[in-house]
C-alpha cells in the first residue's frame, strides 16, 4: 500500500511533483469509493444471503412447512398408529418408525384444512431451521469478520503515515 500511495497523482500538484499527507489522504479517499461495493467479503456475504433466499424458498415449497404453520396437537402412537383429534374431527396417521410396544404420547402437526399434510413432529423442524439460518448466519459472519479485518488495516495505515516524497 505504501509504494502504491507514493506514486498516486495528486489532485492539486500533479503525477509529476510529490503529494502532501493531505494529497494522500485525498487519492486514499478516491481509491475506497472507486472499489466502491466490490469487496471480497462484501461479494461472499451476498452470494450466501442469496443462497439463503433460495433456502427459503425451498421450504417454502416443502412439506415439512405444515411443522411451522400447522397447529401442534398431542397425539398417541398406538402400534404404529398415531390417532389424535383437530377441531372435533378424529384423525389417524400411520407411523413411519418403529411401532411401540406400548401406546406412547407424541405430537402431530395437522392442517386443519388438508389432513393429508399432517406430519409427525420430529428432528425435521430444527433440521429446516439449521437449513433456511444457516446461510444468514454465515452471511453476518463474513461481513464482521470483513469489516474488522478492514477497520484493523485503515488504522495500521494511519498509525504509520508515508514519508513525504
Amino acid at each position: 500500500m505504501r509504494a502504491h500511495a507514493r506514486h498516486v497523482s495528486c489532485p492539486r500538484t500533479g503525477p509529476a511533483r510529490g503529494c502532501d499527507d493531505q494529497d494522500v489522504v485525498t487519492a486514499r479517499a478516491d481509491a475506497r469509493t472507486r472499489d466502491g461495493f466490490l469487496r471480497p467479503y462484501r461479494i461472499a456475504a451476498v452470494v450466501l444471503l442469496v443462497l439463503g433466499a433460495l433456502c427459503v424458498l425451498v421450504e417454502l415449497q416443502s412439506p415439512s412447512l405444515i411443522c411451522w404453520t400447522g397447529e401442534r396437537v398431542p397425539a398417541t402412537n398406538d402400534a404404529g398408529i398415531i390417532f389424535y383429534t383437530v377441531g372435533d374431527q378424529q384423525r389417524t396417521l400411520n407411523d413411519p418408525h418403529e411401532a411401540p410396544l406400548q401406546p406412547k404420547a407424541v405430537t402431530v402437526y395437522a392442517d386443519p384444512d388438508d389432513s393429508s399434510r399432517d406430519r409427525v413432529a420430529g428432528f425435521g423442524k430444527a433440521f429446516d431451521a439449521v437449513f433456511v439460518l444457516t446461510p444468514f448466519v454465515a452471511a453476518g459472519a463474513v461481513l464482521v469478520v470483513g469489516l474488522e479485518r478492514r477497520r484493523r488495516f485503515h488504522r495500521r495505515v494511519a498509525a504509520h503515515p508515508l514519508p513525504p516524497a
